[in-house]
């Protein structure tokens, strides 16, 4: 045995396995991405061989306590946990669709709360890993390590009438639910995001991306974005390349000037539809919040004309709204970055500012509620304004939801915190108005469900 292990080997030997070692090397990096990009090229040897590369990751995984889904910050929130009510949210006007981890049951849930007396009327607990069955995993970019219930995030859902839902996380497929949660239909063939927003027809408007970009000369790692134009039957009715019109536009020097290049160029966050015609709109058009550029856009999808832009003073911000026929209101995270490691700092607080068409005017009437409460998300956050002057807010990253009276006042606070003392991630809330959460009610007493 000591001969055998001790014996003389040739140089030359060494070097052929070495080289040999060296291209086993490069076939198995190979195939493991191509494993963990989703294709299923190399079949159960990819799985196989993406399972052992995944080892030391596992490993650090079962070690550890699992914090994915744990909120990124909640030092201005210490110790709170569920909702706190002041008698000012008697008078709320309606519903508030709670979209929501919850860390005792490892899952995202979505409550329809009734803040005027603190009561939850419904809970859906929609079964991400049904749901995704059969989904074609493909992507240059996306991982799909979360498409499955644990992890999956139900981002900015919509309550419709008959009980049912309409459904995502980011970057994942569209899918419409009934009352029971059982799939009416999902929409694959592009990777949804961010918000959901209705349009006076039933239709939808959302985010979306595809792959591989239509920009010539992009790289397959290029995030190119899109605005998609979804029926209520699940239909896409048209889908655009963001870059494309900001390049149809004359700002492809907004995307492809020289300096430093990177796949995240524009980061579309919001596509609002605007309510009806006015002075300096009209029916059809849809506004975009593009967060990377610091930009809303007014843009036009008969003529392809991006009618109306403005960079700052709003920066890297989520959720633009109408507020009447000549203002939109826009939630400004104020976020920076100064490295291209973490996940940047706000710079004071988060901002709702408002901007006036007709006096070329921004103003920030809420800016001392929003630093009395120290609100400041680095990533996503909105807001709504609703009727009889009430303002909601979500601070996601604090796992916060906060509603103010007309006054100001905090008339409800809700902190996402579980039974083991952390703050779990929120999942983009909505105003429910007081006869759709009725109709929607009615409609669930009226199924009977399996589960």
């Amino acid at each position: 045995m000591d001969r055998f292990l001790f014996r003389k080997i040739e140089l030359w030997v060494l070097l052929v396995l070495r080289l040999i070692g060296f291209a086993a090397l490069i076939l198995f990096g190979s195939v493991v991405r191509n494993a963990a990009l989703g294709n299923q090229r190399f079949g159960t040897l990819g799985a196989s061989a993406l399972a052992l590369a995944e080892i030391p990751a596992t490993a650090r995984k079962l070690l550890r306590d699992d914090e994915t889904m744990v909120a990124f910050r909640s030092v201005a929130v210490e110790g709170t946990r569920g909702w706190q009510f002041d008698p000012a949210a008697q008078a709320f006007p309606g519903y508030l669709l709670l979209s929501r981890y919850d860390g005792d049951a490892r899952r995202h849930i979505i409550e329809l709360v009734d803040i005027a007396n603190g009561s939850v009327a419904h809970t859906w607990r929609p079964d991400a890993d049904s749901l995704l069955a059969g989904t074609t995993h493909q992507s240059t970019v996306i991982t799909f390590e979360r498409w499955r219930t644990r992890y999956f995030r139900f981002i900015h859902p919509l309550l419709l009438p008959d009980g049912g839902l309409v459904l995502k996380d980011h970057q994942s497929p569209l899918i419409r639910t009934d009352a029971c949660g059982e799939m009416v239909w999902r929409r694959e063939g592009s990777f949804f995001h961010h918000t959901t927003e209705p349009a006076t027809d039933g239709s939808l408007w959302v985010p979306g991306r595809i792959e591989p970009s239509v920009i010539e000369g992009a790289p397959p790692s290029f995030r190119d974005e899109t605005i998609a134009h979804v029926s209520p039957e699940g239909v896409i009715i048209d889908e655009r390349s963001v870059a494309k019109i900001l390049v149809d536009n004359g700002l492809a020097w907004q995307l492809f000037a020289t300096g430093r290049y990177q796949d995240d160029l524009i980061h579309l966050n919001d596509v609002q539809p605007v309510p009806g015609d006015g002075p300096y709109w009209q029916k059809g058009v849809l506004f975009l919040s593009l967060r990377h550029l610091s930009m809303v856009a007014l843009y036009r999808t008969a003529t392809n004309e991006i009618v109306w832009s403005k960079q700052g003073p709003w920066v890297a911000q989520h959720d633009v709204d109408v507020v009447d026929d000549h203002t939109i209101a826009v939630f400004s995270n104020n976020a920076f970055r100064f490295s291209t490691s973490g996940r940047g700092r706000v710079d004071g607080t988060n901002q709702i500012i408002f901007y006036d068409f007709a006096q070329d005017r921004v103003s920030r009437p809420f800016a001392p509620l929003f630093a009395a409460q120290r609100i400041a998300t680095v990533s996503e956050g909105l807001f709504e304004i609703l009727p009889g002057g009430y303002l909601m807010v979500e601070e996601e990253n604090s796992a916060r939801f906060l509603v103010f009276a007309s006054d100001g006042a905090l008339a409800a606070e809700f902190v996402n915190r579980a039974t083991d003392g952390k703050t779990y991630r929120l999942g983009w809330s909505r105003f429910v108005s007081r006869d759709l959460g009725e109709s929607a009610m009615a409609a669930v007493a009226n199924r009977t469900c399996a589960n």
